[in-house]
């Protein structure tokens, strides 16, 4: 007999008039009030009550929280994909960071929302290259010799074009929770093959 048609407490096939979730199944309104008293029932409402608390919570987030998360997913992508490379301002090998715990994604055009940076830019995987910390955050990212390792590893057309282009860019939360994804799937891809 097929086991998803029976009763979860009586283990009876349900036919016509049972009580069927996707979930849960019963036969009848006493094998869903007997399973009320269970254990499990008390496990399952926790569950879901967790469950609606974590989507509550993602609701209330706000813009700027959903940038923040998108932009933590894309600089994990791009510390991943440029793991084995040097770094793009002072040729440092990024493999050997340990006394600085890691490197930075250091981005061309600033990621700022204010001043010259442009945020149309701040996804962009050619705007944005692996660099070591001392580059990045001392060095007020080390921006001359910057865009030499861009333009030598990504062609001088994609540096020009990022630079003749600084349009603001507002982004709307689908398209930040679809980056988010798309760069978290990403990320894991170049984790898993190149471990």
């Amino acid at each position: 007999m097929n086991k998803s048609r029976r009763c979860k407490m009586c283990r009876k096939t349900i036919k016509s008039g049972g009580i069927v979730t996707p979930k849960l199944r019963f036969c009848s309104w006493d094998c869903l009030n007997e399973y009320r008293t269970t254990p499990a029932a008390a496990q399952m409402a926790k569950k879901m009550e967790r469950i609606e608390l974590t989507d509550r919570k993602e609701r209330l987030k706000s813009i700027e929280t959903h940038i923040r998360d998108a932009q933590r997913e894309f600089n994990s992508y791009i510390r991943a994909r440029d793991k084995n490379r040097n770094c793009i301002s002072c040729d440092r090998d990024l493999s050997d960071t340990r006394d600085t715990k890691g490197f930075d994604c250091g981005h061309y055009i600033s990621r700022s929302l204010t001043g010259k940076g442009s945020s149309k830019w701040r996804f962009h995987p050619r705007g944005c290259a692996g660099q070591c910390k001392r580059c990045n955050r001392w060095a007020s990212g080390n921006f001359v010799q910057m865009r030499k390792g861009l333009v030598q590893r990504f062609g001088i057309e994609q540096i020009e074009r990022m630079e003749n282009d600084n349009v603001e860019r507002k982004f709307t939360l689908s398209e930040l929770e679809r980056i988010k994804k798309v760069f978290r799937k990403r990320r894991m891809l170049y984790e898993r093959k190149f471990r």
